[in-house]
């Protein structure tokens, strides 16, 4: 099904659904634009997360990464939804509207959550977080429609094996 968008560019959706008069192709761009978030679900998780990127050649070695990789990306959501109002308030006199920086986030929480885990007392570290979530934010920009430049791909994970000496 052809899909004309808006900036005069030819987008090309596969369907099962043939019937035009019941299917018209402006609803399936309004459906592609509202997966957008779940794409961006999967790209975190491939990029950020690196799920991909497996510590072992198991079935528990790859359940107990992806799990590890879900469980930080919860907690990272966790972490950002009380500061995102705190955020917006101080943004509310800018240009923009912002929001906590999710990758940068992932980042710190993938640092510390041994440590919030294992640590009785964790309240300083908890407090850190917090302050680099405040500080490290990014503008949202709607109905952004400049072109990006294209990047080379980079190549897929490598094992994580252990160097011969």
């Amino acid at each position: 099904m052809r899909v004309d968008l808006p900036t005069g560019e030819v987008e090309v959706l596969a369907t099962s659904l043939l019937d035009i008069e019941c299917w018209p192709p402006p609803l399936f761009a309004d459906l592609s634009h509202q997966r957008w978030p779940v794409e961006e679900a999967y790209k975190v998780m491939k990029s950020r997360l690196e799920l991909e990127n497996w510590s072992g050649t198991s079935v528990e070695a790859i359940y107990q990464d992806f799990h590890a990789g879900v469980f930080t990306q919860n907690l990272a959501a966790l972490f950002a939804q009380p500061a995102q109002p705190v955020v917006a308030a101080q943004s509310a006199t800018k240009q923009y509207t912002y929001q906590v920086n999710f990758a940068n986030l992932l980042s710190k929480c993938k640092d510390t959550i041994v440590t919030l885990l294992t640590q009785a007392h964790c309240r300083d570290h908890l407090q850190a977080l917090w302050q680099q979530m405040l500080r490290t934010i990014e503008p949202i920009r709607p109905k952004r429609a400049r072109p990006r430049r294209p990047r080379v791909k980079p190549k897929r994970f490598p094992m994580a094996y252990k160097p011969l000496r």
